[in-house]
């Protein structure tokens, strides 16, 4: 086991997040803030950005009181065609801040309509080309085992 935190979509409004700490880092936490990991707070972080390089996007976050012996947690009601990640920390400092211990992967929730990305193109084929049927089309409407089949065998 190492200490690894995972984001993943669910649908278009819902995030998915584990993540497992290792017990030599459980330890470790524990002497540093003198406590037994099982007495220190937990919270999760999410934070949102419009821009994929959420370094430089203006993000806004939300935190979320999990319990002790969580692993996983399900996010609901976010907005499509965004931008998270999310923080493991401990809430044992002060100003709202959390001493993270883990960040997931940055991930994008798709979006829940058919309208077009922004930046995707406005057509997925260019106004000057003609869409043709494959060739093979006319030809099984003329072959004659096309007419005997009846989409389970071949009739005599």
């Amino acid at each position: 086991m190492s200490n690894r935190m995972v984001l993943m979509p669910r649908d278009s409004a819902c995030l998915f997040t584990y993540w497992e700490v290792e017990e030599k880092t459980k330890k470790w936490m524990g002497q540093y803030f003198q406590s037994n990991w099982n007495e220190l707070d937990f919270k999760l972080r999410l934070y949102k950005s419009e821009d994929a390089n959420v370094a430089n996007g203006k993000l806004q976050h939300w935190d979320m009181n999990i319990q002790k012996e969580d692993d996983h947690f399900f996010i609901f009601n976010l907005v499509p065609d965004q931008f998270y990640y999310i923080d493991f920390g401990i809430d044992k400092c002060t100003d709202e801040k959390i001493f993270t211990l883990l960040r997931s992967n940055v991930v994008t929730l798709p979006s829940n309509s058919i309208r077009r990305r922004k930046g995707a193109p406005a057509k997925a084929y260019p106004s000057n080309v003609l869409y043709k049927q494959p060739i093979w089309r006319d030809y099984r409407r003329n072959a004659s085992w096309f007419r005997k089949f009846t989409g389970y065998n071949l009739t005599k």
